[in-house]
């Protein structure tokens, strides 16, 4: 009976699973950010800890830049390492992989380092504090972005 839960995950579920994070991706890549914060907002728990590891990333992300809200973010972060301790954080493989994005993709790299940074210093509230400044840049995000 197992087996026939399990065929029926991979084929019907994985797919679905590997689209929605492309969607979500791919709002946040155009600076769609309040489709792309209400889509990975809603996701729900999931037994696939990779999907859930980058979710939780992801949701990190933006509430490091969003909300300016560094102890939120540590502890999504936190979360999403304890899932997945080598998976990329997604907003973050943009860049990697090369995707600008219109300059959100660097904003997204640069999050990710001092996140995981925080998490391996002793007494994380020195380095939750060395992420305010970085959760400042909602303000940027905030403003109309001329079109050159």
């Amino acid at each position: 009976m197992h087996y026939y839960t399990l065929a029926f995950f991979l084929v019907l579920c994985l797919p679905c699973v590997a689209a929605q994070m492309k969607k979500i991706l791919q709002e946040a890549c155009n600076g769609e950010l309040e489709a792309s914060v209400a889509r990975v907002g809603a996701e729900e728990d999931m037994d696939d800890a990779m999907y859930m590891a980058g979710i939780l990333h992801i949701r990190s992300t933006f509430a490091l830049l969003l909300e300016a809200d560094p102890a939120k973010a540590v502890a999504l972060h936190r979360q999403g390492k304890a899932l997945s301790a080598t998976k990329v954080p997604p907003l973050a493989k943009l860049h990697i992989d090369g995707k600008h994005c219109g300059g959100l993709g660097d904003l997204y790299y640069i999050s990710g380092t001092p996140l995981n940074m925080t998490l391996r210093v002793t007494g994380s509230e020195p380095g939750i504090m060395s992420l305010v400044p970085l959760s400042h840049c909602r303000h940027t995000l905030s403003l109309p972005i001329p079109h050159l």
